[in-house]
């Protein structure tokens, strides 16, 4: 798996020492700023690990009725927020040399509504707990991109495309999970929840790899100095250090908005 990482790195070595006047030249350098959102995938990652399901699912069995059915729904992380800078130099019009860093958060969460009681108004009982795996990187993603400007056409408004690398370093690894006991009915407005008891923590987790390694592919339209990309990175390490709990990798899609000078 790590034969494109090899192969896009010496493609880099050889273009620098190919056309070193041309990638140090001033006048090729840009520079910018980008702030954006990530979505994580379990459908798109690889999850052949019931961790921390499992563990979650173990949990919630102790704190009810053994005969009380307990399931533990897996959903992505939505809409969490993303910034970094990014350095590029344009090899060709058409061509450009892209590296940069990133505050990337990622993870998992988890959901499940454990009816404990009903009775003949509809009231019911119910105990209900949220698990968000958190997880968060600094990235620094190394790219080609490619775009239809050259020297004859000039475009202020053009789409380009990337492709490259992510290698990452984690910043944090922990299990935030939050338990609630709640009352509910119904009134003439709709659904009414009254909380019986709540139950906060959080989990620091040791057994996550320091280091992620992914590889990307964006597309985007840039206007002027401006430009709006939508980036989906695949990751390629099993991030999990736990040998009896199978593997696990990440994903996620960032869209953003970043400005060049």
């Amino acid at each position: 798996m790590f034969h494109f990482t090899k192969n896009f790195v010496a493609l880099a070595l050889l273009l620098m020492l190919t056309y070193p006047s041309e990638i140090f030249s001033q006048n090729r350098f840009q520079g910018g700023i980008k702030v954006g959102t990530n979505i994580t995938s379990y459908f798109f990652g690889s999850y052949d690990s019931d961790f921390p399901e499992y563990e979650i699912r173990n949990m919630l069995i102790g704190m009810v009725d053994e005969n009380t059915p307990v399931s533990v729904e897996l959903y992505n992380r939505n809409l969490m927020i993303s910034f970094g800078g990014f350095a590029s130099y344009r090899l060709k019009p058409w061509l450009s040399l892209r590296g940069g860093i990133e505050y990337s958060p990622k993870g998992e969460r988890y959901g499940s509504e454990i009816y404990l009681s009903t009775n003949l108004n509809l009231e019911s009982v119910i105990l209900k707990h949220t698990t968000i795996f958190k997880l968060s990187y600094v990235e620094f993603p190394v790219s080609f991109q490619i775009s239809p400007r050259s020297d004859s056409k000039p475009r202020n408004v053009y789409f380009f495309m990337s492709m490259g690398v992510a290698p990452a370093l984690k910043l944090k690894s922990e299990l935030d999970m939050v338990t609630t006991l709640e009352e509910q009915s119904f009134d003439d407005d709709g659904v009414v929840s009254k909380v019986i008891e709540r139950d906060n923590s959080t989990l620091d987790l040791k057994e996550i790899s320091a280091t992620d390694l992914g590889i990307l592919g964006s597309v985007g339209l840039e206007f002027k100095s401006m430009a709006v990309e939508l980036k989906m990175t695949k990751g390629l390490i099993n991030i999990l250090e736990m040998p009896d709990e199978g593997t696990k990798t990440n994903f996620a899609a960032n869209l953003s908005f970043s400005v060049s000078f």
